[in-house]
């Protein structure tokens, strides 16, 4: 069963203006490549979450127009730049960083009622670009929160803006999809909405 490869976003090009509530943007690109920009606006600077190669880190800080942020929020277009004096290395060639951030669509955050026991549950859209998955075998992609009680109804997948009833498994942050009859490559695009756990059991 292979596991979904996510390689470079260059940028996420997705209507969101249908979607109320809180995104989950996910941007990954190759260290080297040229600047790392957000797409999208960032709710809260202190919830951006940066990964290289896998690992999390906060050897990094925010600049637009050549001055350093220091806002509550991000805009578009602001930069990350990361600090390779604090963290002991040099980004090169085959660095991939991972930016996630939370992008208040429509000025609007909806969440459910208590259900099933848990505290509440938030509706959360994750956006995945230039996939890389083969229509050999079954694959999974990772999301960034467990989803509700591992229930499929809770989960929503459209690939290319057309919905799609692939997925068979739920576990945790984990979907398991059946073969598709195409191979997802770079060109295709992603998009999870779903309820994710929130809170603890009561």
């Amino acid at each position: 069963m292979g596991q979904i490869k996510i390689k470079q976003i260059s940028q996420l090009k997705q209507t969101l203006d249908s979607i109320t509530g809180l995104l989950t943007v996910v941007e990954e690109y190759v260290a080297t490549d040229g600047p790392m920009l957000l797409s999208y606006p960032a709710k809260e600077m202190a919830a951006v979450s940066v990964h290289v190669n896998g690992l999390y880190t906060e050897n990094y800080h925010w600049e637009k127009d050549g001055e350093i942020l220091e806002t509550l929020g991000l805009d578009p277009g602001s930069e990350l730049i990361f600090d390779s004096e604090a963290a002991g290395y040099e980004l090169v060639d085959d660095d991939f960083v991972k930016i996630t951030y939370e992008y208040l669509s429509n000025g609007n955050v909806t969440y459910t009622g208590a259900q099933h026991g848990y505290l509440e549950s938030q509706m959360v859209v994750e956006i995945f670009s230039t996939i890389i998955a083969s229509q050999s075998g079954p694959w999974n992609l990772e999301l960034s929160n467990p989803v509700q009680d591992d229930e499929l109804s809770y989960v929503t997948v459209y690939v290319n803006g057309l919905k799609t009833n692939g997925l068979t498994e739920v576990s945790g942050n984990v979907l398991t999809f059946a073969p598709y009859a195409y191979d997802l490559d770079r060109t295709d695009s992603i998009e999870i909405h779903y309820i994710q756990m929130y809170g603890e059991m009561i």
